[in-house]
């Protein structure tokens, strides 16, 4: 084989690995972006739940430093109560909307 024949074979397999390796990268962005916005939508989505639980208690207009504070002091031990508590409140406000 002539030298110029092994260099435009060895061009074209390099040209194909090129391309092979320009897909990957590209699926890796796409993937990349969409597991960002994926990721994104769970945040809002959280956010907006604990925005709804403000709502709630007619607190979404509470200074952010009350608020910090008071979710500071949480105490951790009394957290099955807090849940309680919790769930009664959940259960009363289901009640009231079955009666509307």
């Amino acid at each position: 084989m002539s030298d110029i024949f092994k260099i435009n074979r060895q061009l074209s397999v390099t040209s194909t690995k090129i391309k092979f390796l320009e897909q990957k990268i590209s699926l890796k962005k796409e993937y990349k972006k969409k597991m960002s916005k994926d990721v994104r939508k769970m945040r809002a989505h959280k956010l907006i739940t604990k925005g709804a639980l403000l709502e709630m208690l007619n607190m979404e207009n509470e200074d952010n430093e009350v608020l910090l504070g008071f979710f500071s002091s949480f105490n951790k031990e009394e957290k099955e109560i807090y849940k309680k508590i919790g769930k009664e409140i959940f259960d009363e406000n289901k009640r009231k909307k079955k009666m509307k």
